[in-house]
């Protein structure tokens, strides 16, 4: 259990998620990709939250639980950008729960 819902029809990345999660002492993450826009996503999940996403160009934060860049709990949406997705993948989505 995530403690959010996963995006419907997103693609679960898990050479991603797996170096993330590495890198972070504290916390696990959990990568998705989808073929549907930044808003669209951003929309979902705050609906499914309640919670108002923090936007900047990099991208959108949604806090669930915690604070900071680096909450308990946490979904970031961000456009797919510099070549890393095929460009069929419209948003990137990181689900980190703390450990």
């Amino acid at each position: 259990d995530l403690g959010v819902p996963i995006y419907p029809g997103a693609q679960f990345d898990g050479r991603m998620s797996a170096a993330l999660s590495q890198g972070d002492d504290t916390g696990d993450y959990y990568v998705y990709t989808t073929a549907d826009g930044l808003e669209q996503v951003t929309s979902f999940y705050e609906r499914a939250t309640g919670k108002t996403g923090q936007r900047s160009p990099a991208g959108v934060l949604i806090v669930v639980q915690g604070q900071g860049f680096f909450p308990d709990l946490g979904v970031t949406v961000q456009p797919n950008g510099g070549g890393m997705y095929p460009a069929s993948v419209k948003a990137v989505i990181t689900i980190r729960k703390k450990r």
